[in-house]
């Protein structure tokens, strides 16, 4: 039971990261910050790799992996605490208040350490905006 709830956590985790990246980039892409690539034309002469609001370039899919291998760092570097929280409740959607009686906290613990970590998160992602 113990190995299956472990690949459970696993997929949910590999989702959120794919989730999270793919948000990431389409809001840049929104912004106006679209990648551009230098064509045969010349170099002033760059196009917009994009088709349908989505991105065609490779480079852009690579960044994409990037991102992912970062989150995935950064989650890692969390402390025991914040990572608990934010892995059960951010990525599992377990309520606070059973990871509160769960982990014997309060439940101003657990939001406390949810925003933490999201906090944390973010500034490790600031390359990435």
């Amino acid at each position: 039971m113990g190995a299956a709830v472990e690949m459970d956590d696993l997929r949910r985790v590999r989702a959120y990261l794919l989730r999270t990246a793919n948000n990431l980039l389409i809001g840049h892409i929104r912004r106006g910050d679209r990648v551009r690539t230098e064509s045969d034309l010349g170099p002033d002469k760059a196009l917009e790799s994009q088709v349908d609001g989505k991105a065609t370039d490779p480079l852009a899919n690579a960044e994409a992996g990037q991102l992912q291998e970062k989150v995935g760092e950064l989650v890692a570097e969390l402390s025991d605490d914040l990572r608990i929280a934010f892995e059960e409740g951010v990525l599992g959607r377990v309520p606070y208040s059973e990871i509160a009686e769960e982990q014997d906290w309060t439940v101003a613990k657990v939001k406390v350490c949810v925003y933490r970590a999201r906090k944390q998160l973010m500034e490790g992602l600031q390359d990435y905006r």
